[in-house]
């Protein structure tokens, strides 16, 4: 990639800074830069550490196959340093560009503002009528992600993992779920690798990044965390199918949370889909999280000794591995085997969501890890899922 120069200076002071200019620029046949910056300072009686601001000042570079995203003008590059960078501007918006992408999210935001306190007026929004799953996250949230002041949540990725849930995608979803019932206020987020928005408004929001309004006065959420925890409403919490359905979708999270760590520890990288969630369902529906993990190792370690022996791709790898799973599972459930439970990792935490489910509702020490739903909630309640 042939780099081009460009002089910022005037003809008279072109022609005496040039060579200077050039000599910082050249680069040999592998594109490495051919003079080191001694030796321009050297050939050129400057000192070392004055080299690159004062060619900076009166000249800049740029390659013609690293384009604006937007204006698909050339980046120019001042130093070498920024050159030697240069991957990380790759689809990137110039300056210019992104000051106007800023200021139109800016205006989408406060029409995002507006839209936002028009239907909760229009809908009487109030935290005592929303839906148990929306109470749970949002309470989740708030333990996990809230600001002292109660006025925000996030970003996400300021907290380590299971923090909020046992997976980043799953956290994910969680905010969407509560920004889709209008809980929490959306924003559109802006970083140097910012697009606009499509028709999927999800596309636009930073939420790994941005920090999320949320869409009550602090007495209101004041009055929700005082009586979350009151007997009349957690009864009726624990007996409905809604609340089940919770249950389960934490403990999938679970699994599918360590079966990405146990394919990434055998170095093997694939996106789990409706088959694996299929698999865990039956293993939970019998075992406990702690127990399906040893499933999962040990699926995963056949997958992996099939994979280095056998020329297959990774996604048939990880496919290997949940065939192996439930394999595992049915062995186990035809012979009565005791399964022995894995403790939990350390790098897989219980999560603020785990805990208000399994811990402060349910009254168990992490029972969602370390006991089958079947022990925790009435067989009746579970058969009627």
């Amino acid at each position: 990639m042939p780099l081009h120069i460009e002089m910022l200076t005037d003809d008279d002071d072109e022609q005496k800074y040039a060579p200077i200019c050039e000599d910082y620029w050249r680069q040999d046949e592998q594109g490495n830069f051919a003079l080191k910056i001694t030796d321009i300072a050297n050939s050129y009686g400057m000192k070392p550490q004055s080299v690159s601001q004062f060619v900076a000042q009166r000249a800049a570079v740029w390659l013609d196959e690293l384009l604006c995203s937007e204006c698909k003008q050339p980046f120019h590059f001042s130093t070498r340093s920024e050159y030697q960078e240069k991957q990380k501007i790759l689809n990137r918006a110039c300056a210019p560009c992104l000051k106007t992408i800023k200021k139109t999210i800016e205006n989408e935001n406060n029409c995002l503002k507006l839209e936002f306190n028009e239907v909760a007026k229009n809908e009487n929004l109030n935290l005592e009528n929303i839906d148990l799953k929306s109470r749970v996250y949002l309470l989740s949230a708030l333990q996990a992600l809230g600001n002292e002041s109660l006025t925000s949540i996030g970003p996400l990725n300021k907290y380590p993992t299971c923090t909020l849930s046992p997976d980043p995608t799953y956290d994910k979803n969680i905010l969407y779920y509560l920004i889709d019932r209008n809980i929490l206020q959306a924003r559109l987020g802006v970083h140097p690798y910012t697009v606009l928005p499509n028709e999927n408004l999800h596309s636009g929001i930073d939420i790994g990044r941005t920090a999320i309004a949320l869409g009550f006065e602090n007495e209101q959420i004041s009055l929700f965390l005082t009586n979350f925890c009151d007997d009349a409403k957690m009864g009726r919490l624990k007996a409905s199918n809604e609340f089940i359905d919770l249950c389960m979708e934490i403990q999938m999270h679970e699994c599918i949370s360590f079966l990405d760590q146990a394919l990434a520890d055998h170095q093997i990288f694939s996106d789990q889909g409706d088959k694996t969630k299929l698999v865990f369902s039956q293993c939970l529906s019998r075992f406990s999280v702690a127990q399906t993990y040893s499933f999962i190792w040990s699926g995963v370690e056949d997958a992996a000794a099939f994979y280095n022996r056998y020329p297959i791709d990774m996604s048939e790898a990880a496919n290997a591995s949940i065939i192996y799973i439930s394999r595992y599972m049915e062995r186990a459930l035809v012979h009565g085997w005791e399964i022995k439970p894995y403790r939990r990792p350390h790098n897989l935490p219980q999560s603020c969501l785990s805990r208000i489910v399994f811990n402060t509702i349910l009254g168990t020490n992490d029972g969602g890890f370390n006991h089958p739903l079947y022990q925790l909630i009435e067989p009746s309640d579970l058969e009627t899922v």
